[in-house]
């Protein structure tokens, strides 16, 4: 019972911090950074939505209308990341339209994994639904590899004079914990067969990024 608590306070956590992100976002953001955050932010809502009910309703016949939006992390995740690069990055010669080319190459592999992956619905040690990609090791590696890449570039990043060494260093750490937990999710070591933490550490670093634009001004 406790590990049931504990997820439902961090899926409410999550649901907080990307409501503090939208508010954020729309009060002092730029507008290509606006859009971006926006079409993230309510993919994030509709995922949360989706784990709520999946919780919620162990009814197979209406959670597999859901089932579109429980790995919607794949793409919003390494988003966020690569949106809060451009913010803590500050190079002027670095065109925001890149991240959206990012946008559309994460999500035509969103598409093709959805479409490829067949997903199936089981029941947890917890008596709870679980969703889970057939051969998703596959997947999930390829989401570590992504990570990795966005890891790599924030390293060679640290310590350039006019980039936000805090926003950088935040990346790096939630990039250690994605591929951290995407590999303990992998040998089954996972709270209620889910993947959060990693989420949680990026809506963070979400909403700091968000926040400098006001210091900023």
């Amino acid at each position: 019972m406790i590990k049931i608590y504990l997820y439902l306070f961090l899926l409410l956590l999550m649901i907080f911090l990307g409501r503090r992100a939208w508010l954020l976002n729309s009060k002092e953001s730029p507008y290509k950074i606006k859009l971006f955050n926006y079409i993230i932010i309510i993919i994030l809502i509709l995922r949360y939505i989706s784990l709520g009910v999946l919780f919620a309703i162990q009814n197979l016949n209406y959670i597999y209308y859901i089932q579109p939006a429980l790995h919607t992390d794949l793409v919003t995740v390494p988003l966020i990341l690569v949106g809060c690069y451009y913010i803590f990055f500050r190079n002027e010669k670095f065109s925001f339209n890149y991240n959206f080319i990012v946008l559309a190459l994460l999500t035509i592999f969103y598409i093709y994994t959805i479409l490829s992956f067949k997903t199936v619905f089981k029941l947890n040690r917890h008596y709870l639904y679980v969703s889970r990609f057939s051969n998703e090791a596959y997947i999930y590696l390829a989401y570590a590899a992504i990570i990795v890449v966005i890891m790599s570039i924030t390293i060679f990043t640290l310590g350039n004079p006019n980039s936000n060494s805090k926003g950088l260093f935040m990346i790096l750490i939630t990039s250690i914990i994605l591929i951290s937990e995407t590999f303990m999710y992998l040998l089954g070591i996972s709270l209620l067969d889910q993947r959060i933490f990693g989420e949680i550490f990026a809506l963070l670093t979400l909403n700091y990024g968000l926040g400098t634009f006001k210091k900023v001004k």
